[in-house]
């Protein structure tokens, strides 16, 4: 099984549908890339980490807060790592959401190898 390129449909337990794909077939010299499409019923929104200037626009007690993003995602996931050991404080994604991804990274390949839909709950129990 090539694993250069991989996508998968997810199937959420609310009815909502996802489509996830990542693939390592890039120059070397290309930084961590991501793009994001969310679409509802009132309406889309579309991120990609090469578009500009990313930032994270939130609405919190009536306020708009922007927090402005790292177009590396490389960079930004390694300043992260460096400044939690140097405050000695918790990650922004813990252990739990770690086991969550690999969990579905592998129902994802478990279901390529068995042209079957697999539910991430049952891997790795």
């Amino acid at each position: 099984m090539d694993s250069t390129h991989g996508f998968a449909t997810l199937r959420f337990e609310n009815g909502a549908v996802g489509y996830v794909e990542a693939s390592w077939a890039q120059p070397s010299s290309r930084s961590l890339t991501s793009e994001l499409e969310l679409a509802g019923d009132d309406g889309l929104v579309e991120f990609s980490s090469e578009d500009g200037e990313p930032y994270a626009n939130w609405t919190e007690g009536g306020s708009t807060v922007e927090r402005p993003l790292a177009t590396d995602g490389y960079w930004r996931e390694l300043d992260h790592f460096i400044s939690c050991l140097e405050s000695n404080s918790e990650p922004e994604v813990g252990l739990e959401e770690a086991v969550e991804s690999l969990r579905l990274a592998l129902a994802a390949r478990r279901s390529a190898e068995r042209g079957e839909p697999v539910s991430p709950t049952e891997v790795g129990r």
